[in-house]
């Protein structure tokens, strides 16, 4: 999960995710999941998959690692182009 800055409410919890099952069909199953067993606050409030940002796969660093700063540049410049 990435927390990205949001206006209203301070942060934004996103659900970045690789799958090969239809796509809105995991988002409920995620979400369900998420509220029997997590508190409100935190549960994603979006669900992006990695499709969405045009991505095949995770963007990694040199030692294999998830590259979270690139993901959440990603995540940021979308957000721009959907509000624009």
């Amino acid at each position: 999960m990435i927390g990205l800055d949001h206006a209203i409410w301070g942060k934004e919890l996103v659900l970045v995710y690789s799958t090969c099952i239809e796509e809105k069909a995991q988002e409920a199953l995620w979400h369900r999941i998420f509220s029997n067993h997590l508190s409100a606050a935190k549960i994603p409030q979006r669900y992006v998959s990695i499709r969405e940002l045009g991505l095949e796969e995770f963007p990694r660093r040199p030692n294999g690692k998830l590259d979270k700063p690139a993901l959440e540049a990603l995540l940021v410049a979308r957000t721009k182009n959907l509000c624009t």
